[in-house]
Formats: structure tokens, C-alpha cells, sequence
């Protein structure tokens, strides 16, 4: 089963859509703030002009127009009527007439006025009401935006922290591995030391023809180790073992010095020699140093059976070999 992202957990994203749900509401406030000035002045004068005193006001500025032109046909009817009046007394009746006209168009104005300031004041209060509600909402958007974030980070160290023990514990394993492999690798290291110190030394030697015999001869000290028997002294005699064995010697050592390798020379002189005396002259003249195999696999292989030295037998000189 795949295991679910730290990211993904309900409460993150719950956290997420409550942020971004916030952020996108203060957005659309500030966009409306801008806009709300005018709206609401002209919802409250489309109020306005559904007031009587609307209808009173636009009545008395008609009447002002029309009173001094309506008056004078007044006048023309009483002078007609043999009213007798100067000029300077129609003119001042006109006047009468046409201030008190103006009289209530000027109350009117006022009280419209009065209103409008009342307006400006309503529009300003609804816009200071509104600026506080979009400067409540961002608050709202900021908060939950950074609770948002603090999630986000714990989760973040969280996850490091879980990352770093990881790697703590698979560099403690691997450095567990790379001790115990260096433990064995030290062991076998000193079991094959043990091994090869407790295989017997092979003798530098050669056969050597005098006075009709061969003998096996160490060149380092020139002692006679064995008497091989009569030199051959036609080549229709028959050669006898040791003088088969004695070649057989030297072939092997001829061998080893060429380089051939231990699987080669037990292949080639196992029915002539023990094991365990090829793998001797192997490890004193191959060039390739001592046999590289453990004591189970060359008993595995040639059947060579080893031993610690305490275990081991001690061996007369004449049957090393």
C-alpha cells in the first residue's frame, strides 16, 4: 500500500482551501471598495428624488418662472380695467410678486440641501463601515494564510528529520556490514597464515649422477638426502621408480617455475606425488606466492586434509618427499 504524502493530509488541505477561500474573499473586498463610493451615491440619490421634497422643489422653480409673466397679464388687465397705475408702480408690484416665488423655492433649496449634506455623510459611513469589514476579512485571509505556512514548515522539518535518521541508520548498518566483513576478511587472513606456516618446507634440490648412482642432492648444503640407485647406463635400461620419481621432481619444479598454477601441476603429477607434497613445492617456488585456496577448499578440491601444527605429525626428512 502506497503511503500517503505528508502534503496530502486532510488537515493540510483543509488548511489550504480555508487560506485560499479567505485570500480570494479580502481580494474581491478590495476590488468592491473601490466601486462603492459611487454605488451607494447613486442608490441614495435615486432615494432622494422619491421624496416630496423633490417634487415641492422642482413645483417652486416653476412657479418662479412663470409668476412674473403671469402677474404682468395681471397687471395689463387691471390697467385695462381703468386701474390706473405708473410704471414705476407695476414694476414694483412685479418685484413683489417675484420674490414672494422665490421665498419657497429658497426653504425648499435649503432643506434639499440639508439632505444632501445628510447624504454625503450616510455614503461616507457606509464606505468607512465597508473599509472596516475588507480590513477585517484581510486579517481573516493573513491568519489562516500563515497558520497555513506554519503547517507547511512543520511538516517540511519533519520530513527532514525523518530523512537524516534514515540515513543515520543506513550508515550505521553499512559501517555494521563493513566491520563484520573486515572481521572475516582479518580472519581468514590469519587462518590461511596458519595454514601456509604450518605446511613443511619443500628442499631446494637436484638429482646428481656420480660414480654410476643418482642422488638427491640439496643444492643449498650439498648433503645427500637419497640415494636414488644406478645411473641408467644405456637407454634400453629401465629406468627404476626413484629414478622416475626423481625426474618427475624436477619436471614439477620446471613446471611450477614457468609458471603454472596449482590446479595445472595436481592435474598433471597427481598420480605421481601426494597432494600435499605438490602444494608444498608450489608454495615455496611458484611465482605467484603461496596457494591462494583456504584449508576447505584445497581439502574440497585434492582432498588435502589440514591440520594446526599442534595437530600435526612430525615427519622424518626422508619422507617429505
Amino acid at each position: 500500500m502506497t503511503e500517503l504524502s505528508p502534503f496530502a493530509r486532510p488537515e493540510v488541505q483543509q488548511a489550504r482551501q480555508q487560506a485560499q477561500t479567505a485570500t480570494g474573499q479580502y481580494v474581491q473586498a478590495g476590488a468592491t471598495a473601490t466601486e462603492l463610493p459611487d454605488a451607494l451615491r447613486q442608490a441614495v440619490t435615486e432615494r432622494f428624488k422619491e421624496s416630496p421634497l423633490y417634487g415641492q422643489f422642482q413645483g417652486a422653480a416653476q412657479n418662479v418662472l412663470t409668476a412674473v409673466p403671469e402677474y404682468r397679464k395681471t397687471l395689463a388687465d387691471l390697467v385695462g380695467s381703468g386701474t390706473v397705475l405708473s410704471p414705476n408702480q407695476q414694476q414694483a408690484l412685479l418685484a413683489r410678486r417675484q420674490a414672494s416665488a422665490i421665498v419657497p423655492l429658497i426653504s425648499l433649496n435649503d432643506l434639499l440641501k440639508s439632505q444632501t449634506g445628510g447624504m454625503e455623510e450616510l455614503i461616507g459611513a457606509g464606505t468607512r463601515a465597508f473599509g472596516a469589514q475588507t480590513q477585517r476579512l484581510g486579517g481573516i485571509a493573513e491568519l489562516l494564510t500563515g497558520w497555513y505556512k506554519d503547517i507547511l514548515n512543520q511538516l517540511v522539518a519533519e520530513e527532514n528529520i525523518r530523512q537524516a535518521q534514515q540515513q543515520f541508520s543506513l550508515q550505521k548498518l553499512l559501517g555494521l556490514e563493513n566491520l563484520n566483513l573486515q572481521r572475516q576478511s582479518q580472519a581468514l587472513a590469519q587462518q590461511q597464515f596458519e595454514w601456509q606456516k604450518s605446511q613443511p618446507t619443500a628442499l631446494d634440490t637436484q638429482v646428481v649422477e656420480a660414480n654410476n648412482r643418482k642422488y638427491l642432492v640439496n643444492t643449498q648444503t650439498g648433503q645427500i638426502i637419497s640415494d636414488l640407485g644406478i645411473a641408467a647406463i644405456s637407454s634400453g635400461t629401465k629406468k627404476t621408480e626413484a629414478e622416475k620419481q626423481a625426474e618427475a621432481l624436477v619436471d614439477l619444479r620446471s613446471d611450477i617455475q614457468r609458471g603454472a598454477t596449482l590446479d595445472e601441476v595436481m592435474r598433471a603429477y597427481s598420480d605421481t606425488f601426494a597432494p600435499l607434497e605438490i602444494l608444498s613445492q608450489y608454495n615455496i617456488i611458484s611465482g605467484y606466492g603461496p596457494a591462494k585456496e583456504s584449508p576447505s577448499e584445497l581439502y574440497t578440491k585434492y582432498g588435502i586434509n589440514y591440520k594446526p601444527p599442534e595437530e600435526q605429525e612430525e615427519k622424518p626428512w626422508w619422507k617429505v618427499w
